[in-house]
């Protein structure tokens, strides 16, 4: 397959310990955790310059966002992972085997306070944190 191949990644499936949650079409987001890395400029005299890199280990965390409809199911769902902390798996991956994209995510937390939408139209984001990407 060539890397700049010409299908996008597009109808994700998202499943939390197993169980395939049913999110917001485009509302799923991820930052794979890989930290930040900060480059400086070190003077060799002469106006010549080494570049010296550093990676920040404290931004080294995964963020897993998308939208869900609030349904009681979805609800006391999403509390049982609150419940779970840290001790919870996200497995995010497409269904077209020849995209072949999967990313799995330990210690999957979510950290904000859910607002509930009571509307017939409305979503409710969930917000996470886990481990870089596996």
């Amino acid at each position: 397959m060539a890397k700049n191949g010409t299908r996008c990644v597009s109808s994700a499936t998202v499943q939390i310990n197993g169980t395939t949650i049913s999110i917001v079409p485009n509302s799923l987001r991820i930052t794979d955790g890989v930290g930040q890395t900060t480059v400086r400029a070190m003077s060799n005299g002469g106006n010549s310059v080494t570049l010296v890199t550093s990676q920040d280990v404290s931004t080294k965390v995964a963020k897993i966002n998308f939208e869900v409809v609030f349904t009681p199911d979805i609800r006391d769902f999403i509390r049982e992972v609150q419940q779970n902390r840290d001790e919870n798996i996200c497995r995010i991956f497409d269904n077209d085997p020849e995209l072949n994209v999967q990313d799995d995510f330990a210690q999957f937390t979510i950290t904000n306070d859910i607002e509930w939408a009571y509307s017939a139209d409305g979503t409710c984001a969930i917000e996470a944190s886990a481990s870089p990407a596996l």
